[in-house]
């Protein structure tokens, strides 16, 4: 797994694992390794190398940092390397509780940065299977009641993805993974697509579908705070 940051001593594994990608029962050539550790101060930081070279040349090494989740596990900051056949590209977000700060860099160097006003309560609804189980599991609202969602920043659009959400959710169910049963609660999420999350009490994601597509996760290690309820 390659990373931005290497993982210090003084951090603690929350969980880690690879999420692997079919559609239609056949594989992808991509993967998502994700690494979750709690800070000394408690603020858990994700780790992701969201690997997609033998497809298309393209991959991104993404970092996030939560709030302590006795703080509340707001996501505050989210930084990405995306690397493709022409060039290094690196985007940042930072939260803040009426908008999100977008820095934007080309390969070039140049750098542009946009403000998103958005809703007080708002939610983060972004792409990455590492990253959503924490936003479901941190959701602003109950369930089924209709919230604004930042969904990210379309660079080829040159703006951002903001729409109404909701999280439902349809019951609890257990998932095997590596020969080990886990209880997890699963939701459907609505938005930019709808999608079915197997979600752990801490949000970690063990399964996801998005129409054909199905994720699952592999090579699954839990800490003690990760450990399914």
């Amino acid at each position: 797994m390659r990373v931005l940051h290497p993982i210090t001593q003084r951090e603690r594994l929350i969980a880690s694992g690879v999420y692997r990608y079919t559609r239609s029962g056949q594989r992808l050539a991509g993967s998502e390794h994700f690494s979750i550790h709690a800070l000394p101060d408690g603020s858990w930081f994700v780790r992701i190398d969201y690997d997609w070279r033998d497809l298309d040349r393209t991959s991104q090494l993404i970092e996030a940092l939560y709030d302590p989740p006795a703080d509340g596990g707001r996501l505050q900051r989210v930084v990405a390397q995306l690397h493709a056949p022409d060039g290094v590209r690196r985007e940042t977000a930072d939260f803040h509780p009426r908008a999100a700060l977008i820095g934007l860099s080309s390969a070039s160097g140049d750098r542009q940065d946009v403000e998103v006003v958005l809703r007080e309560g708002y939610a983060v609804l972004l792409l990455k299977t590492a990253l959503v189980g924490l936003q479901v599991a941190r959701w602003p609202t109950g369930d089924e009641e209709p919230v604004m969602a930042f969904c990210g920043y379309r660079t080829h659009r040159s703006e951002p993805l903001v729409l109404e959400s909701r999280r439902m959710r349809v019951g609890v169910e257990h998932v095997t993974v590596g020969g080990r049963d886990y209880e997890t609660a699963v939701f459907d999420v609505d938005g930019e697509f709808t999608q079915r999350l197997w979600v752990t009490a801490h949000g970690v994601v063990l399964r996801r579908q998005i129409g054909e597509m199905d994720i699952r996760v592999e090579n699954l290690a839990l800490g003690q705070n990760g450990t399914a309820a």
